[in-house]
């Protein structure tokens, strides 16, 4: 999206989250909230460190706001959810609708490590990953100071979602499975 100047200042900044406050992301983003970071989405709790952080009171945010949201950051964090893990889980297998989402949009993102996501895409060209808050930071660090580099691996992975990744590709290949049985 080609976004206002006044839409950019209400969805940009830095770093952002869309989701909503699961265990895992209420411990694992106090340990980014130093940088220009906002968090978008419902179940964060007031008085928490996070709170000066949350946008709208923490109302669930609107399909078109998330598209300005993921076009206004320049860094959108996708860490998958955990009811139990500090972080990230290391046995995550799952790949979330957001990292295709946020792809789509041609949006930077930095997503916690899934084992399936090299069948995905190409980690480290069309998406980058991040295993602690440590690599998390450093990330953040160097994507900020990279523009450039930052656009390149989200036009790449944009173009993967639009070759690999659609609604109207997974039908072909689940129906050609389907009729292959």
């Amino acid at each position: 999206l080609n976004l206002a100047k006044e839409e950019l200042k209400i969805y940009g900044s830095d770093v952002s989250f869309v989701g909503a406050g699961y265990y895992n992301r209420k411990k694992f983003f106090t340990g980014i909230i130093d940088f220009d970071f906002k968090i978008w989405g419902s179940e964060w709790d007031v008085g928490h460190p996070l709170s000066k952080h949350i946008q709208r009171g923490g109302e669930r945010i609107e399909t078109g706001d998330i598209v300005k949201i993921f076009n206004a950051s320049k860094i959108n964090i996708n860490l998958h959810s955990s009811t139990c893990h500090e972080g990230i889980n290391p046995y995550g297998d799952f790949v979330n609708p957001r990292t295709f989402e946020i792809a789509a949009c041609e949006g930077f993102q930095l997503v916690d490590y899934r084992s399936e996501l090299p069948e995905l895409f190409s980690v480290g060209k069309e998406i980058v990953c991040f295993e602690s808050i440590c690599d998390i930071r450093d990330k953040i660090k160097y994507y900020l100071n990279n523009p450039d580099r930052r656009q390149e691996i989200a036009l790449k992975g944009r173009s993967r979602v639009e070759k690999e990744h659609t609604y109207e590709i997974r039908m072909e290949e689940m129906l050609n499975f389907i009729l292959k049985i």
